[in-house]
């Protein structure tokens, strides 16, 4: 297998078009007129977050028999909800000109490497891709584009190997401002699965004056799947730029081979009118946040609920006679305090804590466990393993998140561990909590998240100013092992939440993760005081490896003022402290050492790096 493909250089390859085509459109419309012969030069490149020829994770190849090889291995490159990072083999069109492209795709792979070590992350892709901007050969540089692509594609993480059809829109910058996210529609729920060893099949993406349509077709060219879907989105390649790329792609654990290419463009002066979407999707505004009626509206009387982990919902709730941990939670009233009785509880439906149960700034209300209701100030040292607490709040893996939507709660002496799959064990959506002497570990995704789950909310009602104090979390882990945090305060929270006196340790991603989507919005300022991270990036098994960052303090070049102040940091598998491309933030008092990378503060080549550093060592105190 010869290559051709080295370092920063790209193939050149220049072909003839010739022909035309039924282009496939919606019934009421005709086929466009295909150019008789279009001269055609195809070149190829690698560039995006996590794509890096360098490594060896990311490939573009001819091969000899004029095929084209393209992989993204070792999870290199990835397609997000706002940007990419992708092995491109492509060719340019002025927006002038439609397109028919088809040709035959032998997947060689498609997920983990380690079948048997994990799923997939919810970033994986190939197929045929159109876009109207690429980044510059191996260079990591944020790279957002509008998109519209066919063939395999996981957008969940967690989720089955499928074959979509999906595009990106609203995109107007680079750096994914006005991205709208990804819309796509499955075209073969079952294939390609995990591995996709050989799996062969011919895929089909066409652009005309109304828009896109992508699918499976026979040998033939004729429509197997997709024959109905299309999306009403002509100019989503003309944004940014006065022509488009479209050609093959692979990203983060895929592997293709490209066969039996045909492409055939049209001028869009010639080619049947545009048609514009009969059933138009209008956008969702977000909303408010509002009280919904409780559905239980019984009173406990007195200023203490007791709660134990078997009793039912018609105890009175007194210590003699407790009620359920569901029941109280849902008829508690400010100022009340919520006693829990020692023991595990296992929870076998999800513990939501509804706003309309809210506290206020002077009667706040309080679920705390028995033995620490009677001690006056029992902070757990967080820089040892803290062990088993009294109150332990078991999901079984059964169960969603455990979820504080309600505004002014305190939380105290709780552990809470084997949340669901791809579920966080604690998050705090409300506002103005503080969770303290608590534990969250073995959880399917992070131990502890401040943060929104989706857009419904306007920015105003992102969790802010809540606390989170002498607790721990450890060895949490995800099933694709690159999404679990200690703690993390991203992608939807807002600003004056603070982490103090808090450790993070052997989880599988990052000890805490402060990250940010162009598309959603900058998260707000996080500070992080007296806290410790430690060998992050693994838990049990060690040859199952994430991340590993300490501290990682940003995400695709927002520019955000974290704080991290008076803090330790050693044994990561990656950073002990990473600017994870945030342009600017500061650092006081911190140790790190025996990371693979103590400190690594970087940002995008069209960014200003502005970062204030104090007292940093790179040695145990």
């Amino acid at each position: 297998m010869k290559k051709t493909y080295q370092g920063a250089l790209m193939i050149g390859l220049t072909t003839l078009v010739c022909g035309g085509v039924m282009l496939g459109q919606p019934t009421t419309m005709t086929a466009q007129t295909i150019n008789k012969c279009t001269p055609t030069t195809w070149k190829s490149t690698v560039f995006g977050q996590s794509a890096n020829i360098a490594a060896g994770k990311n490939l573009v190849e001819k091969l000899r028999n004029g095929n084209v090889h393209l992989f993204s291995k070792n999870n290199g490159g990835k397609i997000t909800g706002d940007h990419d990072g992708i092995s491109y083999y492509y060719t340019k069109l002025p927006k002038t000109k439609n397109f028919d492209l088809t040709a035959t795709v032998t997947v060689q792979h498609f997920g983990k490497e380690d079948v048997n070590g994990g799923t997939y992350d919810g970033q994986e892709g190939f197929g045929i891709m159109a876009r109207d901007v690429i980044g510059t050969t191996d260079n990591d540089d944020l790279i957002a584009s509008n998109i519209v692509a066919v063939g395999g594609f996981v957008k969940d993480k967690g989720a089955s190997g499928k074959s979509a059809f999906f595009e990106r829109t609203g995109v107007t910058s680079m750096i994914g401002e006005g991205s709208k996210g990804l819309k796509q529609t499955v075209i073969d729920a079952t294939s390609p699965t995990m591995p996709a060893n050989n799996y062969t099949y011919n895929v089909r993406l066409v652009k005309n004056n109304s828009g896109f349509k992508g699918g499976i077709v026979d040998r033939h060219g004729k429509w197997i799947t997709g024959r109905n879907d299309f999306f009403y989105t002509p100019d989503l390649l003309s944004v940014q730029t006065t022509d488009y790329t479209v050609g093959f792609y692979t990203a983060r654990n895929a592997e293709i081979v490209v066969k039996n290419v045909q492409l055939k463009t049209s001028n869009t002066k010639t080619d049947r009118p545009k048609v514009d979407d009969p059933h138009p999707v209008l956008p969702v505004e977000p909303k408010d946040k509002i009280a919904q009626p409780r559905m239980n509206t019984r009173t406990f009387v007195g200023d203490t609920i007791y709660v134990a982990p078997t009793a039912t919902g018609q105890g009175t709730g007194t210590a003699a006679q407790p009620v359920d941990i569901y029941t109280a939670t849902a008829c508690v009233n400010p100022g009340q305090t919520i006693v829990l009785q020692g023991g595990e509880y296992n929870l076998d439906q999800q513990l939501y804590i509804n706003y309309n149960v809210s506290g206020t700034a002077t009667k706040p209300v309080t679920l705390i466990s028995a033995a620490q209701y009677t001690q006056s100030n029992p902070n757990l040292v967080t820089f040892d393993n803290p062990g088993t607490l009294p109150v332990v709040l078991n999901l079984n893996q059964q169960t969603k998140s455990i979820v504080l939507d309600a505004d002014y709660w305190i939380v105290s002496g709780v552990e809470i561990k084997n949340s669901l799959a791809n579920t966080v064990g604690l998050q705090i959506a409300g506002s103005h909590n503080v969770v303290e002497n608590s534990t969250f570990h073995h959880n399917g995704d992070s131990g502890l998240l401040v943060g929104l789950s989706d857009d419904v909310l306007k920015t105003t009602y992102w969790p802010h100013d809540n606390l989170v104090r002498y607790c721990a979390s450890y060895l949490n882990e995800d099933p694709s092992h690159n999404n679990a945090d200690g703690f993390a305060v991203k992608l939807r929270s807002g600003a004056n939440n603070h982490l103090d006196h808090v450790s993070a340790y052997r989880n599988i991603d990052d000890g805490y993760d402060l990250y940010n989507k162009v598309g959603i919005g900058k998260i707000g300022a996080v500070l992080i005081t007296n806290s410790l991270a430690h060998d992050n990036g693994w838990t049990d098994n060690i040859a199952i490896t994430g991340d590993g960052n300490g501290f990682k303090l940003g995400g695709e070049g927002m520019s955000v003022n974290h704080v991290l102040r008076d803090s330790l940091s050693y044994g990561n598998l990656a950073s002990g402290v990473s600017s994870n491309s945030n342009p600017i933030g500061t650092i006081q008092n911190v140790h790190a050492w025996n990371n693979h990378t103590n400190l690594s503060l970087y940002t995008f080549s069209y960014l200003q790096l502005n970062w204030t550093v104090e007292n940093f060592f790179e040695t145990a105190e």
